[in-house]
């Protein structure tokens, strides 16, 4: 294994290179209906592909479908139709439901303030309260009772932060992210919001900003290792894991996998996908992470149902 240590503002970024021949990515059994720009969240230790886009170019058609992985069968179901198209929503689960917030109607820049919850035990969705400000390609992030949602585009990207509280109905407004952005993955771990990569049409961003839910304010972690958006990301203990995405927006796909560790504040280099991947989507179950989705070519992408998965094994 190499390392490489680059310091730079009192800080440090740890590349390493894992040369492992046991390290790689399996692939399973595809998803039914392909598609980019989907939203994801794992309930009851399965994988809940949400919404999308499922043809090329501006204006290319979303999906209501909603799909669900079993990881320990290698199998897909289906549930009930969103009540209408979307794409690029952000979705998480709280207290046994399932959220998915904004979005757009088809692939084009139409934000959406929709709010619906999906009830698994009923196969049920019902309409909550708009979102204050539309937006897609946002981050939704549920900690102590609130939904956090971060971030995401109107026109271009934006910086608002607003909450979310599933027992009122309510939304409020919190302080700003400090960069404006979209695509980007944002996660909760050991109760900070951390707000990772993403783009604007000024080009990619590499910075991680972490959000304190207590003190309503925002620090700022170590630089991803490159910059790149439309991305996918998932936490495994203290480790969020960024994977796939692009360079550049649009264009430069890459494979890259890369761990950050939140408590050391450094980057780590994972096996590589087997193909590079953009706007897909992944998660966690146990200790094995799973990408979805996305397109395998550049703008303007093609939707595929490929699935592989990944052990991560800390040393």
């Amino acid at each position: 294994m190499l390392f490489i240590v680059v310091f730079g503002c009192n800080k440090e970024v740890v590349i390493s290179d894992l040369i492992e021949p046991e390290a790689f990515w399996e692939e399973l059994t595809p998803m039914p209906t392909p598609r980019y720009n989907a939203g994801i969240c794992v309930y009851n230790d399965e994988i809940y592909v949400i919404g999308g886009t499922i043809d090329s170019g501006s204006g290319a058609v979303a999906t209501v479908a909603v799909e669900v992985y079993n990881v320990k069968t290698n199998t897909w179901s289906t549930k009930s139709n969103l009540s209408s198209p979307r794409t690029q929503p952000s979705v998480c689960t709280f207290d046994n439901k399932i959220y998915v917030i904004g979005g757009a109607p088809n692939e084009s820049v139409n934000p959406l303030p929709t709010v619906e919850v999906y009830d698994p035990s009923t196969d049920i969705w019902t309409k909550k309260q708009n979102m204050p400000v539309a937006r897609m390609n946002t981050c939704s992030v549920p900690y102590e009772g609130k939904i956090y949602t971060i971030g995401g585009q109107i026109s271009d990207g934006i910086n608002n932060v607003e909450v979310y509280d599933p027992v009122n109905d309510t939304w409020e407004s919190k302080n700003n992210m400090p960069t404006a952005r979209a695509h980007f993955v944002a996660c909760e771990v050991n109760g900070l919001i951390y707000a990772i990569g993403g783009a604007t049409y000024a080009g990619t961003k590499n910075v991680v900003e972490i959000y304190n839910p207590i003190t309503n304010s925002w620090d700022s972690g170590v630089d991803m290792i490159k910059g790149r958006t439309s991305i996918s990301g998932c936490v495994i203990g203290d480790k969020i894991i960024i994977v796939g995405g692009s360079y550049d927006p649009g264009s430069n796909l890459t494979s890259s996998v890369e761990s950050y560790d939140t408590k050391n504040d450094t980057w780590v280099s994972l096996p590589k996908l087997s193909k590079s991947r953009v706007a897909l989507v992944s998660a966690s179950i146990g200790n094995k992470i799973y990408a979805i989705g996305g397109s395998i070519v550049e703008w303007p992408f093609s939707p595929t149902g490929r699935v592989e998965a990944y052990e991560y094994i800390e040393e």
